[in-house]
C-alpha cells in the first residue's frame, strides 16, 4: 500500500486535511495511520485463527500481536538471560540453586 493510498483510506479520501498539516505533524499522522493499519491486520489474522485456538485458553490479542511483532522478544546477550534466570532460580529456591 502506497502512502497516499494509506492516507485516503485512513482519512476519508481527502489529501487535503494532511497536506494543510506543518511537516512533523504530518509524518507523524501518516505512521500512526501505516502503525494501525499493520494493527488492523494482525487482528483480522488474530481472529481467523480464535476459533482453532484452544477454547478454554485462547491467546488474548494483545499476546498474540506480541508474538506475531517479535515484541516479546529479548535481544540481550545469552549469557545476561542465562544469569539473570539463575539469579530467579536462587531467588525461588532459598540460595540453592546450583549455579550451572
Amino acid at each position: 500500500m502506497t502512502v497516499l493510498d494509506l492516507v485516503l483510506h485512513r482519512y476519508g479520501g481527502s489529501i487535503e486535511y494532511v497536506m494543510s498539516l506543518p511537516f512533523g505533524v504530518g509524518l507523524r499522522l501518516i505512521q500512526r495511520a501505516a502503525d494501525q493499519t499493520k494493527e488492523d491486520r494482525i487482528f483480522l489474522q488474530w481472529a481467523v485463527q480464535l476459533p482453532f485456538m484452544d477454547a478454554a485458553h485462547p491467546v488474548p490479542f494483545r499476546d498474540y500481536k506480541d508474538r506475531v511483532t517479535g515484541k516479546n522478544l529479548d535481544l540481550r546477550p545469552t549469557r545476561e538471560i542465562i544469569d539473570e534466570l539463575v539469579e530467579v532460580e536462587r531467588e525461588l529456591t532459598g540460595g540453592a540453586a546450583n549455579g550451572t
